[in-house]
C-alpha cells in the first residue's frame, strides 16, 4: 500500500492512496478546477494517522487539502489500434 505524508508547522498527517471512489470524485473536482474540493475529498477519505488536531485549524486544513490534491495523477497509458487480439 502506498502512503503519503504532509508536514505542517504543527506536525504531520499521513494518507493512504485513495480508493477508486475517492480517486474518481477527487479527479472530477480537479477536472472542474476545484482543487480545494478535490483535496477535501482526499483528506476525508484517505487520512490514516498523524496529528489530526492540525485539521482543527481551518487555514492549515485548507493548505493540507490543496497540497494533498496534487497526488491525483493518472498513470500513463497508450492506446493503439490493432487488427486482432494479441
Amino acid at each position: 500500500m502506498t502512503f503519503f505524508s504532509v508536514e505542517t508547522e504543527k506536525g504531520n498527517l499521513y494518507f493512504k492512496k485513495p480508493d477508486r471512489n475517492a480517486f474518481a470524485l477527487a479527479l472530477s473536482y480537479r477536472s472542474q478546477s476545484k482543487t480545494l474540493e478535490a483535496g477535501e475529498v482526499l483528506v476525508e477519505n484517505c487520512l490514516v494517522g498523524g496529528d489530526e488536531s492540525i485539521l482543527d485549524d481551518e487555514y492549515l486544513k485548507i493548505a493540507v487539502s490543496l497540497r494533498i490534491a496534487n497526488i491525483i495523477e493518472l498513470p500513463e497509458v497508450v492506446v493503439k489500434s490493432c487488427k486482432s487480439l494479441g
